[in-house]
C-alpha cells in the first residue's frame, strides 16, 4: 500500500466516543485511467487531513468503494459533496455508524487500495463480526463481499437459489 499523509492531531481523547464511519459504493459515469484515480487520492488525503477524517478508498474496473470515518457532521458534508460528484453514480451508503469506539483507520488521511487489499480487509472484517457479538457492521461487510469477490456472490447466489430466496449470507468461513 501506499504511503499517507499524517493527520492533523486536533481530536481530543473526548471525540473518541463521537467518531462516526460511513461506507458507500457506486459506480463510475466513465472510465478513469490511473493518474486520475491517484489525483482523487491526493485531493482526498490533503482535504481529509484539513478535516480530521480518515478512511480507504478502492477504484477498481468502474467501482469504487470508500470508507470514511471522523466527526459525524464532517463525514455527512463529504457524503453530502460526494453524491453531487458526477464522476459517479449509483451511490448506495452500505454502512453508517453513531459512536464507534476508535477508527479502523487512524493513519490512513485516505489510503488507496487495490481489490485484493480490500477483499483481505473485508474478509478480516468479516470474521471477526462472526466471532464477536452480533455487529452493526455484518450487513455492510457482506455486501461489500458480495460487491468485490465474484467467488463469494456466487456462493450466495446458490445458496440464494437453493433456498427459495430467504436465506442469510454465507460464513466467512464458506468463502
Amino acid at each position: 500500500m501506499q504511503e499517507t499523509i499524517q493527520l492533523n492531531q486536533t481530536e481530543s481523547e473526548n471525540d473518541i466516543g463521537f467518531m462516526y464511519q460511513l461506507a458507500y459504493c457506486s459506480v463510475l459515469t466513465q472510465q478513469l485511467g490511473d493518474a486520475d484515480v491517484q489525483a482523487i487520492v491526493d485531493h482526498a488525503q490533503k482535504s481529509n487531513v484539513a478535516n480530521n477524517i480518515t478512511g480507504l478508498l478502492m477504484i477498481e474496473q468502474g467501482l469504487v468503494i470508500q470508507w470514511l470515518e471522523g466527526k459525524k457532521s464532517d463525514v455527512r458534508k463529504l457524503w453530502a459533496k460526494l453524491q453531487e460528484d458526477p464522476r459517479h453514480h449509483c451511490l448506495v451508503e452500505l454502512l453508517h455508524r453513531d459512536f464507534a469506539d476508535t477508527r479502523l483507520f487512524p493513519d490512513w488521511s485516505m489510503q488507496r487500495t487495490t481489490r485484493e487489499e480490500m477483499l483481505e480487509i473485508v474478509h478480516g472484517a468479516r470474521k471477526q463480526a462472526e466471532s464477536s457479538e452480533p455487529s452493526p457492521w455484518a450487513g455492510a461487510i457482506g455486501t461489500m463481499c458480495l460487491l468485490i469477490d465474484p467467488e463469494y456472490a456466487r456462493t450466495y447466489g446458490a445458496a440464494l437459489l437453493n433456498q427459495g430466496g430467504a436465506v442469510a449470507a454465507p460464513s466467512a468461513a464458506a468463502v
